[in-house]
């Protein structure tokens, strides 16, 4: 009876393992750029310097590779790696896969691990706040 007890747990705990490793869909993010106080849309400039901002707050490294196009890296602990492009413009943003190390990419099934997603998001969610902060200046 034991041998089964213990059979049916290490089942239960290796779906639920298995589980928390598979591959997420990767979750490229679009984001809106809020106009200025009186209703205009933010300068282009504007936009790249809170991008800018955003990526050093959490850790990823700018490169600016077009007039709207920034190129961002993060690198955890020498072993995770990713790469996004973010496309912007006055009113929009958005922030697309490039490439990735040690984080299970899966390029049929568009799949990676489930921290990539939540870097992006947090990324995002800086972008967001950067724009609430000017606002309020």
């Amino acid at each position: 009876m034991r041998s089964v007890i213990s059979f049916i747990f290490f089942s239960v705990f290796i779906l639920i393992g298995s589980s928390a490793w598979a591959g997420k869909p990767i979750n490229n993010l679009d984001g809106q750029v809020p106009p200025q106080l009186d209703g205009e849309p933010r300068g282009l400039e504007e936009v790249k310097t809170a991008v800018i901002a955003a990526c050093s707050k959490r850790g990823w490294t700018p490169v600016i590779v077009g007039p709207n196009d920034i190129e961002a890296e993060i690198n955890v602990r020498d072993k995770h790696f990713a790469k996004v492009k973010i496309h912007f413009t006055p009113e929009t943003y958005s922030i697309d896969y490039l490439d990735s190390k040690n984080l299970g990419y899966d390029s049929a099934d568009q799949t990676i691990h489930r921290n990539y997603n939540k870097w992006v998001i947090l990324l995002g969610r800086s972008i967001s706040r950067g724009f609430s902060v000017q606002t309020q200046i």
